[in-house]
């Protein structure tokens, strides 16, 4: 077993972060107001020495499973299962990688997705659920804090990818025509091609969000846990790369200036190709300036105040982990005579 790397202190953690300490419950209480007029996405860890590793990336890291372990086997398995699979055709969801990935989140199986909320409290929820306050102890180290971090709505332009959702709309539609016509054709060639040409048009990380054009082409909505906890996911597909730094690396081959021989050719549509390239590799170039400024805040929040948290704390577990049988149950109970 190979131990998880951590951060040993804040300046460390500082190169990859834009750090904001919480100390006290007034710097808290500034925290929310403040986010209450900002839109983003955030993700609570209960100890802020931990990078933001992908479950997936803890179990190769942690395993020693680097080029032992194939995610292609990984979905096959999940497709040859007759029960996963009669659910999934029952509801309609397609087996494609994103949809099979936001199933296996949600019940704990490893996966290269993250899981973002756009909702503050709830990402709180998740960093200070399981703190034992008889317990705690401050030891002056890193441990003594948790993290909230946050994605700032203005940044989503660098991992978004709308326009690949989009065109695979039309590629879905005119592949499904094409393989229609063959004997042999089912459905599940259509979506292991749509999913290769997916992942030939991304990068290693993107963000995925539950807009419908998205859920048109994979749907990740699937589970209600998602709903409860209003979440969305950021893939990164790396193996080894926590998400703060393969935020600053997934996009660098985007900035390289690639020649050809045609570039000396004075035809007019030539040329106006080429300029269009040179404008958007300054535009990619711009993207990567500002990835690597660190697009994530970090809010370091000391486990201490945690207790005077919690006295405002209006969420409870079945907020964020529904039990159907139990909404039922309580759905006929409220409707008995009182």
């Amino acid at each position: 077993m190979t131990t998880l790397p951590t951060y040993e202190t804040f300046d460390e953690k500082s190169k990859h972060f834009n750090l904001v300490k919480v100390e006290t419950i007034d710097d808290y209480n500034k925290i929310v107001e403040t986010q209450k007029k900002l839109n983003g996405i955030y993700r609570g860890i209960n100890t802020s020495k931990y990078k933001i590793y992908t479950s997936l990336q803890r179990q190769i890291i942690t395993k020693d499973l680097q080029g032992k372990f194939c995610i292609e086997d990984y979905l096959h398995n999940f497709r040859q299962n007759k029960i996963l699979q009669k659910y999934f055709d029952t509801l309609k969801f397609e087996t494609s990688k994103l949809s099979i990935y936001s199933y296996l989140q949600h019940y704990g199986a490893p996966t290269p997705f993250l899981d973002f909320t756009i909702n503050f409290e709830k990402a709180l929820y998740f960093a200070i659920e399981n703190f034992d306050e008889t317990s705690y102890v401050e030891q002056g180290l890193i441990d003594d804090y948790f993290s909230i971090f946050f994605i700032n709505q203005t940044d989503f332009d660098l991992i978004e990818i709308p326009e690949v959702i989009r065109s695979l709309k039309d590629f879905k539609r005119l592949s499904g025509d094409f393989f229609s016509r063959y004997e042999d054709y089912t459905h599940q060639h259509l979506v292991s091609h749509v999913d290769n040409t997916f992942t030939i048009n991304t990068c290693k990380v993107f963000l995925i969000s539950h807009y419908e054009e998205f859920i048109d082409i994979y749907n990740t909505y699937n589970n209600i846990r998602i709903v409860a906890q209003e979440g969305l996911f950021i893939h990164n597909d790396y193996l080894d790369k926590p998400l703060e730094e393969a935020l600053k690396d997934f996009f660098k081959e985007a900035t390289i200036f690639v020649g050809s021989g045609l570039d000396e050719i004075d035809d007019p549509q030539i040329i106006a190709d080429n300029e269009k390239y040179i404008e958007d590799l300054e535009k990619n170039r711009g993207f990567q300036q500002r990835l690597e400024k660190n697009i994530i805040t970090s809010f370091e929040i000391k486990k201490s105040l945690i207790g005077e948290i919690r006295k405002s704390f209006t969420l409870q577990k079945g907020d964020i982990y529904p039990d159907p049988e139990k909404l039922c149950w309580q759905t006929f109970e409220d409707s008995l005579p009182k």
